[in-house]
């Protein structure tokens, strides 16, 4: 769905980056019942996020750049279909 939703231009190319990121993760933690945000590996996953909060004043731990990202991008989204809505596409015919 992620990729059917970059390739149609639904969504941003930095939104797909963090979004499989946050899939990762979710599957971590799906898929192991030893998952923690403690873990090299999720921790790594995190400091990858691009819509991570990040501030000076702000501990940048794991789990909240996590969170921070995973809400960052819900907000993106939860108006796209009222915005994609106003810019119909009509249907055409494709060269061969």
């Amino acid at each position: 769905r992620c990729e059917l939703a970059k390739a149609l231009g639904l969504i941003s190319a930095e939104e797909f980056h963090d979004i499989e990121i946050l899939r990762k993760i979710r599957n971590d933690f799906a898929h192991d019942y030893a998952a923690s945000f403690a873990l090299q590996s999720v921790g790594d996953r995190c400091k990858n996020l691009k819509f991570a909060a990040r501030e000076h004043n702000v501990k940048e731990d794991p789990r909240g750049l996590f969170s921070s990202a995973a809400i960052c991008v819900i907000l993106n989204l939860t108006n796209r279909p009222a915005y994609v809505g106003r810019e119909r596409c009509e249907a055409r015919e494709w060269p061969y």
